[in-house]
């Protein structure tokens, strides 16, 4: 006898039905509820497990970089800062960012004496590492008279009123980082120069205000160990006035650190920048110029 000839056994009419059905929807949902529990169980224990390898106070990685970024305020636009000594619009912008940066610097928002203490200009005030200590840091206060002109105490304006126009750097914050000076000096300095000959000539005179009243950025301020231990952490800055900039023209003017590494950072075309910044300076006087025509 052939075998595909041979009849299939006939399942009953109960058993057919209950092949036919569908399967309950309750149970559909079920399978998904355990089947994206477990997966969101094991999403869960992979993210606990790498969160525990991460430092709570400090980042697991750090590169070392031998200079770190110089910033300036106001931030402009392809760092442009140019402005009409005679129209107050042209430099509002201009004041009203460096008066909103100055402002945790203001004496009213340093008076917790278990975050901010009175600091002498001196070495580094090393306070242990972050890896084995997690208590909260103090901060040196910062007293904005050391800004001169430029604090805003005196001149709202912050010189751009008169044709003096002030600009505020920092360095940027780098956990545990303690900037070295050329010299052995408490402090890294600071210059600001034209960037060509003419340049030079149309810039004038440059005043710098700082901390202590030095040129620069004192090493009592350092290291800094993060917003977790050290929140309360107000970086030391600089103000450059610019004294009697030629008006009407641009002149390009950059200002770098004075730093143990900058000639190394220069030399580098990956850290040229590293240290420095430049900035395109326009000085106008729209009613002096009318008036001469006059």
């Amino acid at each position: 006898m052939d075998e595909r000839s041979v009849p299939l056994p006939r399942l009953s009419r109960d058993e057919a039905e209950s092949i036919n059905s569908p399967l309950p929807t309750g149970k559909i949902i079920l399978f998904y509820v355990i089947l994206y529990a477990f997966l969101a169980g094991i999403l869960m224990g992979t993210i606990s497990v790498m969160l525990s390898t991460v430092p709570e106070n400090f980042p697991k990685w750090r590169d070392r970089i031998p200079l770190p970024g110089l910033t300036m305020r106001p931030q402009v636009y392809k760092m442009q800062v140019a402005f009409d000594v005679s129209n107050s619009d042209s430099y509002k912008d201009y004041t009203q960012e460096i008066h909103n940066f100055l402002f945790p610097y203001n004496a009213n928002n340093q008076t917790n004496n278990q975050v901010y203490i009175d600091c002498s200009e001196n070495k580094p005030r090393f306070q242990s590492n972050i890896m084995h200590d997690t208590r909260k840091r103090t901060s040196c206060r910062f007293d904005l008279k050391w800004l001169g002109p430029c604090s805003g105490d005196s001149d709202l304006t912050y010189g751009y009123g008169n044709g003096k126009p002030c600009t505020i750097l920092k360095i940027n914050k780098i956990i545990e980082y303690i900037p070295i000076p050329i010299s052995k000096q408490h402090f890294v300095g600071v210059h600001c120069e034209g960037v060509s000959n003419e340049d030079k000539d149309s810039l004038g005179v440059v005043e710098y205000y700082g901390p202590f009243n030095r040129k620069g950025f004192p090493l009592v301020f350092y290291p800094y160990y993060g917003n977790k231990l050290h929140s309360g952490y107000l970086p030391p800055i600089v103000a450059v006035q610019f004294i009697n900039a030629k008006q009407n023209v641009q002149i390009r003017v950059k200002c770098h650190l004075l730093h143990k590494d900058a000639e190394k950072s220069s030399a580098s075309d990956r850290d040229r920048h590293l240290g420095r910044v430049e900035l395109r300076l326009t000085v106008s006087n729209t009613s002096a110029v009318e008036g001469g025509r006059k």
